[in-house]
């Protein structure tokens, strides 16, 4: 009886034991659980269009939407002082640029191939018209501002604006249309120009083998209804 009293005994002390252990598992585990989505909640980030990621969605103004398919992150070297934007490629083809805090909405480009009317008005010698390296030889001496460097196309007359070149590095999915697909690691081969119209339209150019040729005007935050990260 005294055997059986003790065994009894030391039965029911190791279920209090084990119960405890258990009990002090479950605590733990809902502990870390709960500190785990607190660390998720609070490590999510707050999407704006200056740290938007290829994945991640807008929904505009008119209720249309679209996904970011890549972002080039942009970069222009004046001598020691550089330069920062952000190119951010829509699945609809739209362009958005984000510099500083200035943001714009261009079109779907339009390709101007080398041996094209367009092409030549814009890229040739200043001797025989062509309008960026006239500009940039204006902007060297000093008559821009008196004489403003001009390109016509589909009706439209555009001033332009600025000239430079740019390195990129592509984030998301491969750009692989013309001009884009061509972007070159050196960054003297990447060029961009800027127009404007009387009426305020912009204009975006880009020129690595052939030309991109895109128009746009400024994109307001109220011209966006929400950005939401994939």
């Amino acid at each position: 009886m005294v055997v059986f009293g003790t065994t009894l005994a030391i039965a029911v002390l190791a279920i209090i034991v084990v119960g405890g252990v258990l009990l002090l598992r479950s605590r733990s585990s809902t502990q870390n659980g709960k500190k785990s989505a607190d660390d998720f909640r609070s490590a999510r980030r707050e999407v704006t269009l200056e740290n938007v990621e290829p994945g991640d969605a807008i929904i505009f103004w008119d209720d249309s939407d679209s996904l970011i398919e890549t972002v080039l992150e942009c970069q222009e070297h004046v001598g020691e002082r550089a330069t920062q934007w952000r190119w951010v490629f829509l699945s609809d083809g739209r362009l958005i640029e984000v510099s500083g805090t200035r943001r714009k909405m261009y079109s779907p480009p339009e390709v101007f191939y080398q041996g094209s009317a367009p092409f030549a008005e814009l890229t040739a010698e200043v001797d025989q018209g062509g309008a960026l390296k006239t500009f940039e030889d204006r902007v060297r001496d000093g008559s821009v501002a008196s004489q403003p460097v001009a390109f016509t196309y589909d009706g439209t007359r555009y001033a332009i604006r600025s000239t430079g070149t740019f390195a990129a590095n592509v984030k998301g999915k491969p750009l692989q249309t013309d001009v884009w697909a061509d972007l070159s690691a050196n960054e003297s081969d990447n060029v961009y120009f800027k127009m404007q119209s009387s009426s305020g339209e912009e204009a975006l150019g880009t020129w690595t083998t052939h030309i991109a040729f895109s128009t746009g005007k400024s994109l307001a935050d109220s011209d966006i209804k929400g950005i939401y990260g994939k």
